[in-house]
C-alpha cells in the first residue's frame, strides 16, 4: 500500500506509467516508515537446489548455449532470462577479483622494471642484482598468467617484451649520452676557465 500510493502519485505527476527504474528509485528515495517495517530487507534468491544445478553447469561450461539455457529453466524451474542472468553475473564475479589481482601485478611489475632500467645511479651492486630478479620473476608471472588467461600467443607475447626491453635500453642509453655530454661541456668550461687565467695572470 505504501508503494502503490507513491507509485500513484508519481503517475499522476509525471502522467506516464512507471518503469521498473522508476519503482525502484521511487522505493529507495521513500523507505517504508518503521511502524510497518522491521528494518530488514528481502532479498530474493533461488532455491539452493536450484543454484547448485546452475553450478555444476558453470563448473563444466561457463558460456552455455541457448539450448543449453533453455534445458537449464526447465530443470530449475527459472526462466530463460533468469539463468541468462546468473551465468552472466557468475563470470563478472570470478572475473573481478582476478582482474584487479592482474593489475596490481602489473603495476608492482612495473615499478620494479623502472627500478631496474634506470638504477646505473644505485652504487649498491647486490640491490641491483636483487630487483634484476624480482623483475625476473615478475615478468614469467604475468607470461604465464596472460597466456593462460587471456589465450595471448607465447609468440605475440614474447615479441612484445623484446620491444619493451629494446625500448627502454634505448631510454638507458640516451641516458648515459645525456651524462657523457654534461661531463664534457664541463671540463670544456674548466678548461676555458684555466685559459682565461693565464691570460690575465701574462698582462
Amino acid at each position: 500500500m505504501w508503494y502503490k500510493a507513491h507509485y500513484m502519485e508519481a503517475q499522476k505527476i509525471r502522467g506516464r506509467p512507471l518503469g521498473a527504474v522508476d519503482k525502484y528509485r521511487l522505493r529507495r528515495k521513500y523507505p517504508l516508515p518503521k511502524t510497518i517495517w522491521d528494518g530488514e530487507e528481502t532479498v530474493y534468491c533461488f532455491k539452493e537446489k536450484s543454484r547448485q544445478v546452475l553450478k555444476d553447469c558453470y563448473k563444466q561450461n561457463r558460456y552455455p548455449t541457448p539450448d543449453e539455457k533453455r534445458s537449464l529453466a526447465k530443470k530449475t524451474g527459472l526462466t530463460l532470462t533468469q539463468v541468462s542472468n546468473w551465468f552472466k553475473n557468475r563470470r563478472q564475479r570470478d572475473r573481478t577479483p582476478h582482474t584487479h589481482h592482474q593489475n596490481r601485478k602489473l603495476s608492482s611489475c612495473a615499478l620494479d622494471v623502472d627500478y631496474c632500467d634506470y638504477s646505473s645511479d644505485v652504487g649498491d651492486e647486490n640491490m641491483k642484482q636483487n630487483m634484476s630478479v624480482m623483475c625476473g620473476s615478475h615478468q614469467n608471472m604475468l607470461h604465464h598468467n596472460f597466456v593462460r588467461d587471456l589465450g595471448i600467443p607465447s609468440k605475440a607475447l614474447d615479441d612484445m617484451r623484446a620491444n619493451l626491453k629494446q625500448l627502454t635500453t634505448s631510454k638507458r642509453y640516451e641516458k648515459e649520452r645525456k651524462k657523457e655530454r654534461k661531463k664534457e661541456r664541463k671540463k670544456e668550461r674548466k678548461k676555458e676557465r684555466k685559459k682565461g687565467k693565464l691570460k690575465l695572470s701574462t698582462i
